[in-house]
């Protein structure tokens, strides 16, 4: 009874170290429909896939233009024209672009180069006038999170104010392409 019940314990613990170590990957594609749970059924919303991906998830992301269509501040919420919109990293979720996202690719070694752009050119009118203020926006404790494979382009951070986002005070008028913030409050003894 003592060996069958130490057994048990022992494959409790491998299953569990098994499951902490397993990853989700999330899959985006431009014009992408669907729940981003394989090349075929990609997303085409990043930051949803983001918002719903937890430490140790991959985001992978194939060639096309994203726009962030969320405000920084409300992740819930799809505005499309608003200028705080930005995508926003969360803690120890990796996304890498520079995906061709045709499913022939299994790793990320074997990215083929696809061009994957976060823009912020919201409207669409290839001015800087009312484009996002920040493309991509990393505050507060982000840990292991990592954007890799991306071009970020059209950021137009001349806004006057500030917005809290993840405790920080993000100010509209640094950091058009990539915001990043995280303020430490180390104590010295």
């Amino acid at each position: 009874m003592k060996n069958l019940i130490t057994f048990l314990i022992a494959l409790f613990i491998s299953v569990s170290a098994l499951e902490m170590q397993a990853q989700t990957v999330r899959y985006v594609k431009a014009g992408g429909i669907g729940d981003g749970s394989t090349w075929a059924n990609a997303s085409g919303d990043l930051q949803d896939m983001i918002n719903n991906s937890a430490t140790g998830n991959e985001i992978w992301v194939g060639e096309g233009t994203y726009k962030p269509n969320r405000p920084a501040d409300d992740l819930t919420t799809i505005d499309p024209t608003n200028r705080d919109n930005a995508f926003v990293l969360t803690a120890d979720v990796k996304i890498y672009g520079g995906f061709k996202g045709d499913g022939s690719e299994i790793s990320v070694a074997s990215r083929v180069g696809g061009a994957s752009i976060l823009s912020g050119d919201i409207d669409g009118d290839g001015t800087l006038t009312n484009n996002a203020l920040h493309v991509v926006i990393s505050a507060g404790n982000v840990g292991t999170a990592t954007l890799d494979g991306f071009t970020i382009t059209g950021g137009n951070a001349d806004g006057n104010d500030l917005i809290l986002l993840n405790g920080q005070q993000i100010v509209r008028n640094f950091g058009g392409g990539m915001y990043n913030d995280y303020q430490c409050n180390h104590k010295r003894k």
